[in-house]
């Protein structure tokens, strides 16, 4: 059977989309507006009152770039901010915690972090490749878990 163009049906599929679109466009407009609170779409502008004129900076850029601190390089911070370690870093951390895993077998992580003085927020990454390689084993669930070379 061949597929006949009716353009009666044609409009009336165009104007069901496009009912469709619009409603599927105010639905999405509506749950950001109540997940975010009330705004102003760039259509509902029109009417709406003249926008305010930003307010004057209190001192200009120059004086304040004169008072603000000198930035220090983001390896330098110790804000507990993260910062992307490098491979380099992993590997020396893990080679670190694996030679005092074979020197210390059978010891938790809270030791271990102690004696090399490595940070919390610098521990689980290196010690999940060592486990990953097979070099550790860890035996034991969250803070019981303890660590032996292989």
């Amino acid at each position: 059977m061949r597929h006949m163009k009716n353009p009666k049906i044609q409009a009336l599929v165009a104007d069901f989309a496009a009912a469709l679109e619009r409603l599927v466009h105010e639905q999405a407009l509506a749950t950001v507006s109540q997940a975010l609170g009330p705004f102003t779409s760039a259509t509902s502008t029109k009417a709406s009152a003249p926008k305010a004129k930003a307010k004057p900076a209190k001192r200009p850029a120059a004086a304040a770039a004169k008072k603000a601190p000198a930035a220090k390089p983001k390896a330098a911070k110790s804000s507990g901010k993260r910062a992307r370690r490098t491979n380099a870093d992993l590997e020396r951390d893990a080679g670190r915690i694996l030679g005092y895993v074979k020197s210390h077998p059978g010891q938790r992580a809270e030791a271990i972090k102690k004696a090399l003085g490595i940070a919390s927020n610098h521990w689980a990454l290196p010690v999940a490749l060592l486990i990953q390689r097979g070099s550790i084993s860890a035996k034991g669930e969250k803070r019981a878990t303890s660590y032996s070379a292989r």
